[in-house]
């Protein structure tokens, strides 16, 4: 172990790797503007 400090943050999706995987069309915007908020 290195020591350095991560956070793996993504898009959640529903049935990850599946033939019929979903995720919102508008949850990276979303996400992008949570962050921002969240890193102010």
């Amino acid at each position: 172990a290195l020591g350095v400090k991560t956070l793996d943050i993504g898009v959640p999706t529903f049935g990850m790797h599946s033939i019929r995987e979903l995720a919102g069309s508008q949850d990276a915007y979303l996400l992008s503007k949570a962050l921002t908020q969240f890193f102010r």
